[in-house]
């Protein structure tokens, strides 16, 4: 149980009663939790070297620090000391409650207060019948001038308490203290003129309905929330309360840009309470209920909890008129007859998934960074291994009869997958490994200009960075500048126009390279088309796909790349690492040298003097035999392909992968209340969503790259992995801080909810000063 120092609107009963039930709805008879908390205890307390402020245009104060407290004597003129009560005995759905009513405006974070010692708790009989006059009474018979005095001074025994309380962390420039035009904030001020609608006006001020006795409860656990809260959405909620700035009647069904992301008919993501910090192990979750498991998911025939095969919902149980325009209405192929259901029952494939016999409530790591390092299932690994065996078992057989044949067979079977001949297709580590081939072995000639995108993956932008430092002739590097969220239609017209405007400016184009999806953050661009723009503008074009093979469709044939790389073991399901390297016959000439360069290296007098041949020319053998290699990754390829046709097919895993990242990242998004990186209606997102965080700039700063790279992200995954047992990526875009979260056919959106609630914990640890 939690204990909160109060200080505004919150110390009357009837609004803290109506937050802590969760329901922000009209009070009515057959709801009396929603008037008085029995099990609630209240205490007189003092905050020292805080200060009340006037929010700019709203009804609500703020609390922050003062800069000093030097001049602390309990004159409240000075603002250094705060009066309020601490209320003790909140449970944790109560703590998510009141987090959703303070909105991102405000952090919770642990305070220092003072608690008189001789005080007792104000019983439960006087709350209940607070008004406004009573409520300053007594705080001011409680607590006067003289006797704030004495307990800060320590002439009066008092008790020094850590509790919580919201602090102000949105833009200091929206307060204004005693001297603005409003004068001080004071509760009595509040409860004269505004108190009537932020209890709807049904309730007397005097404590309930006229004339009836209400009695008392204990309070529901799990409070529920309106269909209509929702990412963004905080200030709604309060002016649910309020009845807007006009001082309308209040509406108790609002909503926003998400407002119909409601998961379920009643149920709410904020139902629950957070996260536990404690990391629980493998082997606690085969001793006990699940730990990710939660009863927020309504069925999509909006019923709470699971379906009857024992797997959480795979649609939003909301009308389909609320949800965003292109945003898909259920998972897409959740479930498919004669396949197997994906989420909880398809992850028994995987190690860190339910094993086969137990119940399918249990689960050993919830895997969000499928885009990093991807993750083969038990079939593929299984293939892995009997090829590793085998190499054992008889390495000079392995490498002279067995590996030659079947790298063959790998490359045909792949070459179909992507539509191009097998002559054009080698396989390697990774897709940097193809990367570094092109721009290194590149002709380069004085006077060239590289095209590229301010998004491209780090690593091949260094390795062009490596040539401009060691090469001569090198090529100049020119940025194209792009922010996101960016429609395809103008990524593509700007990328267009860099490259007539250097040629415009008499300067030879020679090459362009460009992400198929970007790695951070992970968003899809417009490959193709820009494919067709270098080909039109005589510019050789290098793709790095390395998030495409698996995740979205690639069709070789039909772009005609010059050059592309894709890892298979991303999101392929292929054992890792393993990456496929696409050049077409034409302009094999120009990648020189595999790596490392090796036996099949050839020179520049003999590739003038020899006819490359279709099959088996130098690019392919420098590839399949670059110096002593583990090939059974490479050759687990076929088992992997079978196992994706076996489980439903492409079609059937990219939609399901895509709506999950959708509807997904929105629960995310809903729980943090930000939202995604993400264009309307939605083009960047394919198995990958970007959640931004909820960071204050006073702790991060207003451009948090340098605080992201130097602490915040070692520590923000260093606590997902070591407390809730999950991992994600984060990086900075256009001065905001986003999580990169990968959907797989492993996951469901319970998982998303908890990884929700997980980093909304951790952000409010940084906002409150205990993170990094």
């Amino acid at each position: 149980m939690a204990s909160l120092f109060v200080y505004g609107t919150l110390i009357h009963p009837h609004i803290l009663s109506r937050v802590l039930a969760g329901t922000l709805r009209r009070p009515s008879l057959e709801d009396p939790s929603t008037r008085r908390f029995s099990h609630l205890r209240v205490v007189p307390a003092l905050l020292p070297k805080y200060k009340v402020y006037r929010v700019k245009g709203q009804e609500y104060p703020a609390l922050a620090p003062v800069d000093t407290a030097a001049e602390t004597d309990g004159s409240e003129e000075i603002g250094a000391v705060v009066r309020g009560v601490v209320v003790s005995g909140l449970s944790d759905a109560e703590l998510a409650a009141l987090d959703l009513f303070e909105g991102d405006e405000y952090t919770r974070a642990t305070v220092n207060v003072l608690v008189a010692s001789t005080d007792e708790a104000i019983s439960n009989d006087v709350r209940s019948s607070w008004n406004a006059e009573t409520i300053t009474e007594i705080l001011e018979s409680t607590l006067p001038a003289e006797r704030v005095q004495a307990l800060l001074s320590g002439k009066e025994k008092s008790e020094k308490q850590q509790v919580q309380g919201y602090l102000w962390v949105a833009d200091a420039s929206d307060l204004e203290d005693k001297d603005g035009p409003r004068g001080p904030w004071e509760f009595s001020t509040f409860a004269k003129g505004k108190l009537s609608r932020w209890t709807s006006g049904e309730w007397t001020d005097a404590g309930g309905p006229d004339g009836v006795e209400v009695q008392e409860e204990t309070p529901p656990q799990t409070p529920v929330v309106p269909q209509g809260a929702s990412a963004g959405g905080f200030d709604e909620i309060r002016r649910t309360m309020t009845g807007g700035q006009d001082g309308s009647t209040p509406s108790f069904n609002t909503g926003s840009a998400f407002s119909g992301l409601t998961l379920g008919a009643g149920d709410d993501p904020w139902a629950d309470p957070a996260p536990s910090a404690t990391m629980i192990s493998p082997s606690a979750t085969e001793k006990s209920a699940n730990p990710w498991a939660s009863n927020a998911i309504a069925g999509s025939n909006g019923q709470d909890g699971d379906a009857k095969d024992g797997t959480s919902s795979s649609s939003f149980s909301v009308p389909r008129e609320e949800i965003p325009e292109g945003y898909p209405l259920e998972l897409e192929g959740w479930q498919v007859p004669g396949y197997e259901t994906f989420g909880k029952p398809i992850s028994r494939w995987w190690p860190h998934g339910v094993k086969q016999g137990e119940a399918a409530t249990q689960r050993r790591y919830l895997s969000f960074n499928n885009g990093s390092l991807g993750s083969c299932p038990k079939p593929v690994f299984e293939a892995y291994q009997s090829f590793s065996a085998k190499a054992e078992d008889n390495p000079d057989l392995f490498d002279r009869r067995i590996a030659p044949p079947a790298l063959k067979a790998a490359r045909t079977r792949v070459a179909e997958f992507l539509n191009c001949p097998a002559s054009t297709v080698a396989i390697i580590m990774n897709s940097t490994t193809g990367t570094n081939s092109v721009v290194r072995g590149f002709p380069w000639e004085q006077g060239d200009h590289v095209v590229v995108l301010s998004s491209l993956y780090g690593a091949l932008e260094k390795t062009f960075e490596y040539v401009q430092d060691t090469y001569s002739p090198k090529p100049t590097l020119v940025r194209v500048e792009t922010t996101y969220p960016l429609s395809h239609m103008e990524l593509v017209d700007k990328f267009r126009k860099q490259i007539r405007d250097l040629k415009s400016d008499g300067k030879r184009v020679r090459m362009a390279a460009f992400d198929a999806i970007s790695s951070m953050p992970g968003l899809v661009l417009p490959w193709e088309e820009l494919v067709q723009v270098c080909r039109e503008e005589d510019v050789y074009s290098l793709v790095d796909g390395a998030h495409a093979f698996g995740q979205i469709e690639v069709d070789l044939g039909k772009t005609q790349p010059d050059f592309f790389v894709t890892n298979a073991h991303k999101w392929g399901y292929v054992h890792r690492s393993c990456a496929i390297f696409h050049v077409p016959l034409k302009n094999q000439h120009l990648c020189t040298s595999g790596l490392p360069t090796s036996w099949f290296y050839r020179s520049k007098a003999e590739r003038e003097s020899v006819k490359e041949k279709e099959e088996g020319n130098d690019f392919i053998a420098q590839w399949d035999y670059p110096g002593t290699i583990d090939y059974s990754s490479f050759l687990s390829i076929d088992a992997a392909l079978d196992f994706r046709q076996k489980i439903g097919g492409e079609a059937r895993i990219r939609s399901y992968n895509h709506s999950l990242a959708l509807l997904g990242g929105l629960t995310v998004a809903r729980i943090l209340g930000t939202e995604l990186l993400e264009t309307s209606p939605p083009s960047l997102t394919a198995a990958m969503c970007n959640a931004r965080l909820p960071l204050a700039s006073r702790v991060v700063g207003t451009d948090p790259s340098a605080w992201l790279t130097s602490k915040g992200s070692t520590w923000l995954w260093s606590r997902l992995l070591d407390e809730f047992n999950t991992y994600l990526r984060f990086t900075c875009h256009n001065k905001q801080v986003y999580a990169r979260i990968s959907a797989q056919v492993w996951l469901e959106l319970e998982d998303f909810e908890y990884l929700g609630r997980a980093l909304k914990e951790l952000c409010r640890r940084i906002n409150a000063g205990e993170g990094p």
